[in-house]
C-alpha cells in the first residue's frame, strides 16, 4: 500500500507541474459547461442534469485519454521506466499508483463542475438522487476509461499515438453501448449488436445510473472491465521486466476481455440488488401501490404477451426483462398477484383468441441492412379478475415504463370495484355551425350516413378522454331534458353561463349530499382583432357565469376585476394576409399580453397531490378568486389554495373598452402580490335550498311547472374545487383522446382531480409519482447572465489562480534553493 501511495504522489503532483494540464482542464471545463449552459440549461428550463451527464460522457472520450497518455509513454520516451523497474515494487503497485493518480486528476475535474448543480439547486428543486447517480456513473465511467487509457499508454512510447489509440478504444466501448449502433449490428448479424451492447458497451450502463437507479449489475460491469485493463497493463509492465513474448500477452488480453464480456452478459440478466436514489423512489413500487394491491381479496392474474427477444427490434429487446421485473415486484407484495409471460407467436389458436380480446401484434419500423423494414410484434398486458372481462393494455412500449405502475394499479382498482365510477360533465352547448343549415350539406351528410348535429360541444375532447379512461360518463347541460344522472361520484361544471336557480339548486344539492364538484368559470372572454399597424387589439367581454351568489354561501366568489401578470404565455392566433392586393392567405401571429397568464410550478401547491409535479400552466383570460375566510371558518370547511398568480400581478377594472397600454404597462401598476386562482374546499357543505321546493327549470314552460317538495337527501362530506378559468378546458386547448404525447398541465390538473374524487387518492399519489417534471424558477435576463458566468468561469478561474499561486511558490522555492547553494559555495 505504501508503494502505491508513493507512485500516486509522484504522478499526481506531476500534473500540476506543467501548464499544459491546467490549460487542458480549464478548456474542457469551459467547453462542457459552456455547451450545457448555452444550449440546454435555460433553453430547456428543467431542474435536472441528464443533458449535462450525456455531454460529459462524450467529452470524456477525448479528455481521459489525454490525462493518461503520458503516464507510461513519457516514462518510455525519457528512459525513466528503467528506474521504476529497478525499484522494489511489484508491477501491480506501479499500475495502481498511476491509475489512482489519473483518476484523482479526473475527480478534480468533476469537482470543477459542481457550480452547475449549485445553480440548479438555487434556481429550482432538483431530485438529488439522479444527480448523485449521474456523478457516480461519471466516476465509474472515468475509472473504466482511465484504465483503458493507461493500458494503451503502456503499449506505445509516443504520447500522441497512445492518445489516438485510447480515443479509439473508449469510442468503441461507448458506441457499442449506443442503441442505434446496436440496432445496425443486429440488422446484419442477429443478436450480435444486443449482446455487445449489454456485455461490452458502456453507455447503457452509465445511462441507468444518471436516471437515479444504481444496480449491482452495472457496478459489476464497470469493475470487471476496469480490473481487466489494469491487469493487462500490469502484464505489459511485467512483460518488459521479464522480456516475455508478445504472443503470450496477446493471448492473455483476448481471453481476459472475452471473460469480462461473458461475465457482464450473464450478470446483466440476473435480478441483483439495486438502489433507487430518486425522490419518492419512482422506479420502485410505491406505498400507495402496495395499499391498493394488499387489499385484494381474490387473485388477480396479469399476463404479458410478448414476442421473443431475438425477434424484437433493438429498442424493444429489454421489454420482457423490464416488464417481468416490474410484475415480479407486484407479486412480492402479495400472493394475490399472479403473473405469466407468454409468447403467442408459436400458438395459432392462442393468437386467434387474443385477437378476439383486442390483443393484436402491432407494427414497428426497423432498419435491416441499411433498409427500412416493418416488423409485427406483441407487447401487451391483460389483467384478469374473477369473471369480469379482461382489462387490456394493447401496446406496452419503452415509453410506457415510467407510468406502468399507475396503468396496472388503476386497472386493478377499477376491476375490483363493484361498479365503475360515474361522472357528469355540465357545460352549455354552442349554436350549430351555420354550414349545417345548408340543405345541400344536410343532404350529402344524410347520403353518407353521417349524423347531422343539432348543437356544438366545445368540451367534447375532455369528455372522450374521460370515457377512454374507463369512467362512466354523462354529458348534460343540466336542463329539463338533460337532468342530473341518478348516481354520480363527481360533477364537472365547465364554463357555466348565467346559471338558473334550478341549476344552482342541483349543484348545491349534489355538494350537500357528498358529490364532489369541480367548477371552472371565468368572468371575461376576449376577442382578438388585428389592426392595420400590425398589432392585435384585445377586446374583453363579460361572460356572466352567474355562480357568485351560490359560491358566496361557501365563502368563495370570482372577482369582477381583470387580472394581469408579468409572467405571460405567448398565444398564436390565425389571421389573414392579402398578397398582391387580391390573394388572401392565412397568417399566424404570436400575441403576448398580461391577460395570458403563465402559472409556473413555484406558484403551485407542491404539497397537494392535484398540483404536485405539474409543469407550467396557461391561465388564459382567467379571473382571480375572492375568499371570505370568516364564512369558511364558520362553516368548518377546510380550504387549500392550489394555484396563485406571481408576485408581479395587478388588477384593472372592466370598462368594456379594448385593453390599452395604460392597463398593460407594468411600470404604472400597483402590484397586489399572489392572488388565488384555484382552491379546494372540503368538509360538510350546507344546503342553501334546504326545505325549499326545487325551482323551475330554465327551459320549462310555466304551464308545466308544478311546485313540489324536493327529494330528501342525507348530508355527507364533499369537496369543491374552484378554478377561475374555463377556456383552457375547451377543445381548442385540450387534445383529443387519440393524442399520445404529454398532456397539457391544465388537462392533467383536471384528470388528477377527477381521479382523486372518483377513484382513490392512492392512485393519485402513484400518478403524481410518475410525473417528475421539475422546472427552473422564472429568472431575469441579468440573473441568467450571472449564472452563465458563474457556472462557466468560476471553476476555471479558481484553477488558474491555483496554478499561478503554485507557479509563484515553485519559483520562490527555486530561488531560495539557488541562494542556499550560493551561500554554501561562498562558505567553501
Amino acid at each position: 500500500m505504501k508503494n502505491i501511495a508513493t507512485i500516486f504522489k509522484r504522478e499526481f503532483s506531476s500534473y500540476f507541474n506543467s501548464p499544459i494540464a491546467y490549460i487542458f482542464v480549464v478548456a474542457i471545463l469551459a467547453v462542457c459547461s459552456g455547451l450545457y449552459m448555452s444550449f440546454f440549461f435555460f433553453a430547456v428550463g428543467l431542474a435536472e442534469m441528464r443533458d449535462f451527464f450525456s455531454i460529459n460522457s462524450w467529452l470524456m472520450l477525448f479528455f481521459l485519454p489525454a490525462i493518461t497518455m503520458r503516464l507510461w509513454a513519457e516514462e518510455q520516451r525519457s528512459g525513466s521506466i528503467a528506474l521504476l523497474q529497478s525499484l522494489p515494487m511489484k508491477p501491480y503497485e506501479l499500475v495502481l499508483g498511476k491509475f489512482f493518480a489519473g483518476l484523482g486528476f479526473y475527480v478534480l475535474y468533476l469537482i470543477g463542475t459542481l457550480p452547475i448543480p449549485i445553480a440548479i439547486g438555487i434556481l429550482g428543486e432538483p431530485d438529488i438522487g439522479p444527480v448523485f447517480g449521474g456523478y457516480m456513473g461519471l466516476l465509474f465511467l472515468g475509472g473504466l476509461y482511465t484504465s483503458l487509457g493507461l493500458f494503451f499508454s503502456g503499449l506505445f512510447k509516443d504520447q500522441i499515438t497512445s492518445w489516438v489509440m485510447a480515443v479509439i478504444g473508449t469510442m468503441l466501448l461507448h458506441l457499442l453501448g449506443w442503441l442505434p449502433v446496436a440496432a445496425q449490428l443486429d440488422s446484419w448479424v442477429g443478436g450480435v449488436g444486443t449482446f455487445l451492447q449489454r456485455s461490452v458497451g458502456s453507455l447503457g450502463h452509465f445511462e441507468t445510473m444518471y436516471k437515479g437507479v444504481i444496480t449491482l449489475n452495472d457496478i459489476l460491469y464497470f469493475l470487471s472491465f476496469t480490473v481487466v485493463f489494469l491487469a493487462l497493463n500490469a502484464l505489459t509492465v511485467e512483460q518488459r521486466m521479464r522480456r516475455q513474448a508478445d504472443l503470450t500477452f496477446s493471448g492473455a488480453a483476448v481471453v481476459m476481455i472475452a471473460v469480462a464480456a461473458m461475465f457482464s452478459a450473464i450478470v446483466f440478466k440476473l435480478p441483483l440488488g439495486r438502489l433507487d436514489t430518486t425522490e419518492g423512489r419512482i422506479y420502485t413500487i410505491s406505498d400507495s401501490a402496495r395499499n391498493i394491491i394488499e387489499k385484494l381479496k381474490t387473485n388477480v392474474t396479469i399476463r404479458y404477451y410478448v414476442t421473443p427477444e431475438d425477434q424484437m427490434p433493438p429498442g424493444m429487446k429489454d421489454m420482457e426483462r423490464s416488464i417481468s421485473d416490474k410484475l415480479g415486484e407486484f407479486a412480492k407484495v402479495t400472493d394475490r398477484i399472479k403473473y405469466e409471460v407468454i409468447d403467442p407467436t408459436t400458438d395459432t389458436e392462442l393468437a386467434q383468441s387474443l385477437s378476439e380480446k383486442g390483443i393484436e401484434p402491432f407494427t414497428l419500423r426497423t432498419t435491416e441492412r441499411d433498409a427500412i423494414g416493418i416488423k409485427k410484434v406483441y407487447s401487451s398486458l391483460s389483467i384478469s379478475y374473477l369473471d369480469k372481462p379482461d382489462d387490456i393494455i394493447s401496446q406496452v412500449m419503452p415509453s410506457s415504463l415510467p407510468h406502468l405502475e399507475y396503468d396496472i394499479c388503476s386497472r386493478i382498482f377499477r376491476l375490483t370495484q363493484e361498479s365503475s365510477p360515474s361522472l357528469a360533465l355540465v357545460a352549455p352547448y354552442e349554436p350549430i355551425d351555420p354550414r349545417y343549415n345548408d340543405p345541400r350539406m344536410r343532404q350529402v351528410m344524410a347520403q353518407m350516413g353521417q349524423k347531422i348535429p343539432d348543437k356544438t360541444d366545445r368540451f367534447k375532447n375532455i369528455g372522450e378522454t374521460l370515457q377512454q379512461l374507463g369512467y362512466g360518463f354523462t354529458r348534460i347541460d343540466l336542463s329539463s331534458e338533460e337532468q342530473m344522472p341518478g348516481k354520480v361520484n363527481a360533477l364537472l361544471v365547465l364554463d357555466p353561463q348565467n346559471l338558473s336557480d334550478r341549476q344552482k339548486y342541483e349543484i348545491a344539492t349534489a355538494l350537500y349530499s357528498g358529490v364532489d364538484v369541480i367548477m371552472a368559470a371565468q368572468k371575461y372572454k376576449y376577442n382578438y382583432s388585428p389592426t392595420k399597424m400590425g398589432n392585435v387589439m384585445l377586446m374583453p367581454a363579460s361572460a356572466n357565469p352567474g355562480v357568485d351568489d351560490l359560491l358566496k354561501k361557501y365563502g368563495l366568489s370570482i372577482s369582477d376585476k381583470i387580472l394581469m401578470d408579468a409572467q405571460t404565455q405567448v398565444v398564436s392566433i390565425q389571421t389573414q394576409q392579402t398578397l398582391g392586393g387580391f390573394l388572401t392567405v392565412p397568417k399566424s401571429m404570436d400575441v403576448q399580453s398580461p391577460v395570458q397568464i403563465r402559472i409556473s410550478p413555484e406558484n403551485m401547491n407542491q404539497d397537494y397531490a392535484f398540483t404536485a409535479n405539474l409543469g407550467p400552466m396557461v391561465y388564459l383570460w382567467g379571473s382571480p378568486l375572492d375568499i371570505d375566510s370568516s364564512v369558511v371558518e364558520e362553516l368548518g370547511l377546510d380550504l387549500k389554495v392550489l394555484l396563485t398568480s406571481s408576485e408581479e400581478s395587478w388588477e384593472t377594472e372592466f370598462t368594456g373598452m379594448p385593453i390599452g397600454s395604460d392597463m398593460t404597462d407594468q411600470k404604472n401598476q400597483k402590484m397586489i402580490g399572489r392572488q388565488p386562482l384555484a382552491v379546494i374546499l372540503s368538509g360538510q357543505f350546507p344546503n342553501p335550498y334546504e326545505n325549499q321546493a326545487p325551482p323551475k327549470w330554465q327551459d320549462q314552460p310555466d304551464s308545466l311547472y308544478t311546485q313540489s317538495q324536493g327529494a330528501s337527501v342525507s348530508p355527507s362530506p364533499a369537496r369543491l374545487m374552484l378554478i377561475g378559468n374555463s377556456e383552457i378546458f375547451s377543445d381548442q386547448f385540450v387534445p383529443d383522446s387519440r393524442y399520445q404525447g404529454q398532456r397539457p398541465s391544465h388537462e392533467e390538473l383536471i384528470l388528477k382531480a377527477i381521479e382523486g374524487f372518483a377513484l382513490s387518492e392512492d392512485l393519485l399519489h402513484i400518478r403524481s409519482k410518475s410525473i417528475q417534471v421539475r422546472f427552473l424558477k422564472e429568472t431575469s435576463p441579468l440573473a441568467k447572465l450571472f449564472w452563465r458566468i458563474f457556472t462557466i468561469l468560476a471553476a476555471p478561474l479558481i484553477i488558474v489562480a491555483f496554478g499561478v499561486f503554485r507557479m509563484i511558490m515553485r519559483r520562490d522555492r527555486r530561488l531560495a534553493y539557488r541562494r542556499l547553494l550560493e551561500q554554501a559555495g561562498g562558505g567553501i
